[in-house]
């Protein structure tokens, strides 16, 4: 690591020594003009070379092609590096049927043979400069050899140091942090990267894929919608902003992002799959089931072909193909946590129980903070109405996710062991999330009618009625109300506006029974309870009643 440090920092420095300390000599015989002019071209051009941006590396090849000094043998090899950093760097602006061929003597060809293969060039002493302490880090574009990526990250903090105006440093940083999982150092390399060059797009790809992991969906967008139309047809753009227009819901946008990537690679594995996604939120189930059949024809196995493939099948009550589809994706993808995750819930929902919550309990040994694993473990234990567990494993999943999922397992398990603060902190949480929801203002009533805070209770269930249209929310709010008051006249009108919303409302059609049974009304506590049995005649509430009746 250090020899790649100190021959290049002395090149430079003996350089700056010989420019300070060489004695001053009788002026030579003045350079041609020409041949002067050829000169600076050549020298405009290492420089151009050395920022690496779009603009400066074809502003090199422009102008050596159009000067005699490109013709020159040094001219020729600068013409070729050029074209080759172009090439690898920014293919989308090579022009089509256009090759560069080098000097037969040149050095550059061997540097760039290793680069493609992913191995660090040697570079000899005799050819240090800058141009060449740049190339061999491209090296990481092809490969994740420990080695070499150490090599390169030396030789770009050298490299920056040397030129700060390179965008090769930054957007080269920006990639190897983003490989390795560091998003926030990545953001600032490409934005380092974009600020010295805004044309550098495969900094700005760089970005909206950060941005698009973190739901920045708008940012992604903004990145995303001027490359997708300015630039020339690029598969993992235009399948890139098809992923953000699928995130935001704008499907038919979607879908012509997607036919463009088709237009470019049409049997990309990414893009079929990819497009099944988008059939499949258009409704199109046999569709999407096509395209993941053309996508498996390519022969190349996917984790998200196999978990659409399955969720797909499920959704269509398939549920022992979808079980096939995940066992051969665990024996292919023995570490992928979700296929593992749906492979075990597929158990579940296949009758074999205990196997496969034996599945999950397995696969969260090796990744403890799978909350995917906690959600389903905990929503088994809730159906086995083991309380005890379901609330071990929330333990484990509240400080890893603050899903609404989780939230609602919480505030069911709390329900049902009797911790009714516990029960009114998730229900709060919820109703704070979603105010206009009744799904979620509903158990937060509840909540404050167990916690013993009535007017509270009263007052989010006359907020709720002002909002909330939904007949059956209405209904269940009315009802709600009904056991708020003590006067049996308000607590009766409260239940027949609760049956106007909805005559099906079991829980009212009751209430309103037992209520004129108290004030003495027997028929009419009769008729109330003969409508609840035709509806539930099952219900352990409505025999319960009937036989309090005696029949």
């Amino acid at each position: 690591m250090k020899g790649l440090r100190i021959p290049v920092l002395l090149l430079f420095g003996l350089a700056l020594a010989a420019c300070a300390t060489a004695p001053r000599e009788a002026p030579a015989a003045s350079t041609p003009p020409a041949a002067r002019r050829g000169e600076m071209i050549i020298e405009q051009a290492i420089r151009d070379i050395g920022l690496a941006s779009p603009a400066s590396l074809r502003r090199a090849e422009a102008s050596l092609s159009q000067a005699t000094a490109g013709y020159s043998d040094r001219g020729l090899e600068l013409t070729y590096v050029a074209y080759k950093m172009i090439q690898l760097l920014y293919p989308l602006y090579l022009k089509p049927e256009y090759t560069i061929l080098p000097p037969v003597a040149s050095a550059y060809p061997p540097i760039f043979r290793a680069i493609e293969a992913g191995r660090w060039a040697p570079v000899p002493q005799s050819d240090a400069s800058f141009i060449t302490l740049i190339l061999p880090p491209l090296a990481v574009l092809f490969t994740r050899d420990k080695g070499v990526v150490e090599q390169a990250q030396e030789a770009l903090d050298h490299a920056a140091g040397l030129n700060p105006a390179s965008v090769l440093p930054p957007y080269l940083e920006g990639y190897l942090a983003e490989r390795s999982g560091n998003d926030p150092e990545a953001l600032a390399s490409y934005d380092r990267a974009l600020a010295l060059a805004p044309s550098c797009y495969p900094a700005a790809v760089g970005k909206a894929r950060i941005l698009l992991q973190e739901r920045e969906l708008a940012q992604a967008e903004a990145i995303l919608s001027p490359l997708h139309a300015t630039l020339p047809p690029d598969g993992e753009i235009a399948r890139l902003y098809a992923r953000v227009l699928l995130a935001e819901g704008r499907l038919p946008e979607a879908e012509s992002a997607i036919a463009q990537a088709f237009r470019v690679d049409p049997k990309s594995l990414e893009t079929l799959v990819l497009a099944a996604e988008i059939s499949d939120r258009e409704g199109n189930y046999g569709k999407a089931l096509d395209q993941l059949a053309a996508a498996e024809r390519l022969g190349a196995p996917d984790p998200t072909l196999i978990l659409l493939k399955a969720r797909l099948l499920r959704e269509q009550g398939s549920t022992l193909p979808a079980l096939d589809v995940l066992q051969k994706g665990v024996k292919l993808f023995p570490g992928n946590q979700q296929i593992g995750d749906q492979y075990g819930k597929a158990l579940i929902e296949a009758g074999r129980t205990t196997e496969g919550s034996r599945y999950i309990v397995q696969t969260l040994k090796d990744n403890p903070d799978s909350v995917d694993s906690l959600e389903l473990l905990i929503d088994d234990a809730i159906k086995n109405r083991d309380w005890g567990k379901a609330s071990q494993y929330l333990g484990k999943l509240l400080p890893l996710s603050g899903s609404d999922l989780a939230l609602e397992q919480a505030y069911e398990v709390a329900v049902h062991l009797g911790d009714s603060k516990g029960a009114l902190t998730y229900a709060r949480e919820l109703h704070g999330r979603h105010p206009d929801d009744p799904h979620f203002l509903l158990p937060y009533v509840q909540a404050l009618v167990a916690a013993g805070r009535k007017g509270e209770a009263l007052a989010a269930v006359d907020g709720g009625l002002k909002t909330i249209e939904a007949a059956k929310a209405r209904s269940d709010l009315y009802y709600l109300r009904s056991t708020l008051e003590s006067d049996p006249q308000v607590r009766l009108a409260d239940l027949q506006r609760s049956l106007l919303e909805n005559l099906g409302n079991l829980y009212s059609l009751l209430a309103i029974s037992r209520l004129y049974r108290q004030l003495g009304d027997g028929d009419s506590a009769s008729r109330y309870l003969r409508q609840a049995a035709s509806i539930a005649p099952d219900d352990p509430l409505v025999k319960a009643a009937l036989a309090a009746q005696g029949g």
